[in-house]
């Protein structure tokens, strides 16, 4: 963990903050990753960039949405078990709010031309936002064990893509193999010095 100074936020600032970020990030879990790391990383130095990533590769291995599960794992990092309550009552409201207004006008949405316009041209940002986010987790993973990361990064893509293994084994193994080798790596580190 980082030992770095952290700056402080208050549960209303954060409750507000997850709320923003929820009522203008469309597209799912990935999209929401750059807004995060911007607004808790980069701007207010509450989580560091590295918890970050760690904080979303555990989202992403939950059950449930990844955006609320690392609204949760976030919220919790700042505030412990308030935090977490909060940060997902936050990250849950626009979207049943939104949802709840789309269900009423369904019909009005799904005829309307300007509607699925829209819609169509949100997907082309969205994928691009995801091809950025991709791209900036690829490069913060390589950060600091390049050769390592780069092996399981290229084998779970094969395993996965080629030879069609099943994406909970792949991230079984490779937590496995992450939590086995990175515990004898500092286990050993730490018997140099």
């Amino acid at each position: 963990m980082n030992k770095e100074k952290k700056d402080t936020i208050s549960l209303r600032q954060m409750f507000l903050i997850f709320l923003k970020i929820s009522s203008f990030t469309f597209g799912g879990g990935y999209t929401i990753v750059p807004v995060m790391k911007d607004e808790f990383s980069i701007k207010r130095n509450l989580i560091s960039e590295d918890e970050m990533i760690d904080l979303v590769a555990i989202a992403n291995s939950g059950p449930g949405s990844m955006a609320i599960n690392c609204a949760i794992l976030a919220g919790y990092r700042m505030h412990g078990i308030i935090g977490a309550i909060l940060a997902t009552i936050a990250s849950a409201i626009p979207s049943l709010v939104i949802i709840t207004l789309i269900s009423y006008f369904y019909r009005a949405f799904s005829e309307n031309y300007y509607v699925q316009a829209a819609l169509t041209g949100m997907g082309g940002i969205i994928a691009a936002i995801l091809v950025w986010t991709s791209i900036d987790m690829i490069r913060q993973a390589l950060k600091n064990n390049i050769y390592i990361s780069a092996i399981i990064m290229v084998s779970a893509f094969v395993a996965s893509y080629i030879v069609n293994i099943n994406t909970g084994i792949i991230m079984l193994v490779t937590g496995i193999f992450g939590f086995v080798y990175y515990s004898l790596v500092e286990k050993y580190e730490g018997g140099k010095n």
